[in-house]
């Protein structure tokens, strides 16, 4: 029987608290721009095509 090991979340950590209610763009495990606006991130010119785009929830929002 093989134990199951816990995957690193999709978002750092870090960036539910630094960023709540913020777009970001994550490469490689490291968030590498913030925006208030979507349309703003993307025209970020250090976002790239392959980064990982998410919108952080508000701080007030409870994760389980």
């Amino acid at each position: 029987m093989s134990v199951a090991t816990p995957s690193q979340p999709p978002i750092p950590a870090e960036a539910l608290e630094q960023h709540p209610n913020r777009w970001i763009a994550v490469r490689d495990g490291q968030v590498v721009a913030v925006a208030d606006e979507y349309d703003e991130l993307m025209a970020n010119e250090g976002v790239e095509a392959t980064d990982t785009i998410y919108h952080v929830p508000p701080s007030s929002t409870l994760f389980y």
